[in-house]
């Protein structure tokens, strides 16, 4: 499948995936892969009890940092019930 994530993510039916593993480019150049409205497709998608992991980059950055709670905030809005940022991973746990 080619195609633009942010669309190609309603083609799939509820509950589809245990695990997803996110990794958009920089927010600046792909905001939309950091929206609210994407991370509810993405909660959608996923089973019950399924992982996302969500690539941020290097924690030590202040855009990073800013753009870390910004996700956290999303994700929990999206319905996600834990959100762990891993540092070492350079990235966030999302459970559904």
């Amino acid at each position: 499948m080619m195609g633009d994530v942010s669309e190609e993510i309603r083609r799939f039916g509820d509950d589809s995936f245990s695990g997803v593993v996110h990794d958009p480019p920089t927010i600046s150049l792909a905001g939309d892969l950091y929206s609210g409205e994407f991370y509810k497709q993405v909660f959608r998608i996923m089973k019950q009890r399924g992982r996302m992991f969500h690539y941020l980059g290097d924690p030590n950055s202040a855009t990073v940092s800013r753009t870390t709670r910004g996700v956290v905030e999303r994700l929990y809005d999206a319905g996600f019930k834990k959100v762990t940022p891993v540092p070492k991973a350079f990235g966030i746990v999302a459970k559904k």
